[in-house]
């Protein structure tokens, strides 16, 4: 279920980047691996799912169905929070512009 939350997060941020203008200063090549391989060096070291990393293996709460509905929930309410606050500024911008009125 929290994949599928991540899913719909992914989906709308894909959405929301065509909707952007594009870049006025493009990264060189080296700038941007100086972002990308980290990015994707932890993408493959989440995404295992037989990974044995010693002490971070180790749970800190018991597993219970209490605890799991509320960690449930917490992820919903990320993604969410992510989605409303996408868009916030511009609504900010809109509700705090002057209006002119003629008379």
């Amino acid at each position: 279920m929290v994949g599928c939350f991540w899913a719909v997060l992914g989906v709308y941020w894909a959405a929301s980047a065509l909707r952007q203008e594009s870049t006025k200063k493009e990264e060189h090549f080296i700038e941007r691996l100086r972002h990308l391989v980290p990015v994707m060096v932890a993408f493959l070291l989440l995404s295992q799912s037989d990974a044995s990393y010693g002490w971070l293996d180790l749970r800190f709460a018991p597993e219970n169905g209490t605890l799991s509905l509320l960690g449930l929930v917490l992820a919903g309410a990320r993604v969410a929070f992510a989605v409303w606050g996408s868009d916030l500024p511009l609504r900010l911008t809109l509700l705090l512009q002057p209006v002119v009125r003629r008379a």
